[in-house]
């Protein structure tokens, strides 16, 4: 089933607004979580637009290994293939955290494959085929979901460690879960701006912050929003992150290995127009228990993660379970339709 991409109207007001904006970041994430961007003067871009095209890139974009070329140089067909970036022009947003941000704005974009199979955005939504677009399969899904009258509400909860520069002159507190001292050794400010930014640039809801449990960790909260908008936040949020703490003089790490066990707590929500909540929540729950080897292949795609298993951490837990109170079981039900899954790494 092809695609269809409307929203060019909202970007034309964006621009409008914001006529600092002189770069726009094509941006999308790859089959190893790696989040690429092609970075287009704003001329250049509306220039595509206006001839009708995208930009291409080579196929084996969406599973290039940077440090593993030796092993995909060995595929014969890599150097062949043409893909293109196709911007959602509803994700538009200013690129939080830069010194520079009002001069440089971000669209996420799916891969598609081949040619778009209708060009006139100005007039119409553009349509192509993403076979192979892990965006699209998360949209697939979410369509496939409201046909049956289910929607979902997805929060997360980012974990991470975040340790000074050695030429540090600021001296850390002992660190403590959710500990006073501990945060405002030097991490209040730093938290704070993230927060500013993610909620003024690219309106991605905090609720709040805190210290982890772990040394040096530390635990930022999102707000709910529906999946695909949930999923675009968590993005932006791990980047923003990435970039506030290295202006700061911060080595910021998302790794789930000991001592770290960073996680990504996800709260799912799930609703249905259909009838009643209980029988919908209980076949969600069935399908989650079936399936969480499965899952896991997903939420823990390296090996190291698995160490986020082993009991006592408070994590993901170490047998397929659920329960309401219970922080060692992989799925906790929080209320009515409402499920913490703690299986995935950060």
């Amino acid at each position: 089933m092809a695609l269809i991409i409307d929203g060019y109207d909202k970007f034309a007001a964006f621009i409008t607004w914001h006529p600092s904006v002189q770069f726009i970041h094509l941006q999308w994430t790859d089959y190893t979580s790696t989040v690429r961007v092609r970075i287009l003067t704003l001329r250049h871009f509306q220039a595509l637009l206006e001839a009708k095209t995208n930009l291409a890139l080579c196929r084996h974009y969406l599973c290039l290994i940077d440090i593993g070329l030796p092993l995909t140089n060995v595929d014969p067909g890599r150097p062949a293939g043409q893909s293109f970036l196709l911007p959602d022009f509803n994700t538009i947003h200013l690129c939080p955290s830069l010194n520079t941000a009002e001069e440089h704005a971000v669209l996420l974009c799916y891969f598609g494959k081949g040619t778009p199979l209708h060009q006139d955005i100005h007039h119409s939504p553009l349509t192509f085929s993403a076979p192979f677009c892990p965006r699209r399969a998360l949209l697939q899904a979410i369509q496939a979901g409201e046909e049956i009258g289910l929607y979902f509400r997805v929060g997360f909860e980012l974990e991470f460690s975040a340790v000074q520069s050695k030429h540090s002159a600021k001296t850390a507190e002992i660190h403590a879960s959710s500990g006073l001292r501990a945060i405002e050794s030097f991490m209040l400010p730093v938290l704070s701006t993230i927060t500013k930014q993610l909620e003024s640039a690219a309106k991605v809801p905090i609720e709040q912050f805190h210290c982890e449990g772990s040394d040096n960790a530390y635990e930022l909260v999102r707000g709910h929003l529906p999946p695909m908008e949930a999923v675009d936040g968590l993005v932006t949020a791990k980047e923003t992150t990435r970039r506030v703490c290295r202006e700061n003089g911060i080595e910021v790490l998302f790794n789930p290995t000991m001592p770290e066990i960073n996680g990504l707590h996800t709260n799912i929500s799930v609703q249905s127009l259909r009838g009643e909540v209980g029988e919908v929540e209980e076949s969600f729950l069935a399908g989650v228990m079936k399936h969480l080897g499965a899952l896991c292949a997903f939420a823990m795609p390296r090996p190291e993660g698995y160490a986020r298993t082993r009991a006592g951490q408070w994590c993901a837990g170490r047998w397929v379970s659920w329960g309401t109170d219970n922080r060692e079981g992989p799925v906790r039900k929080r209320g009515r339709g409402c499920w913490e899954v703690r299986l995935p790494d950060a």
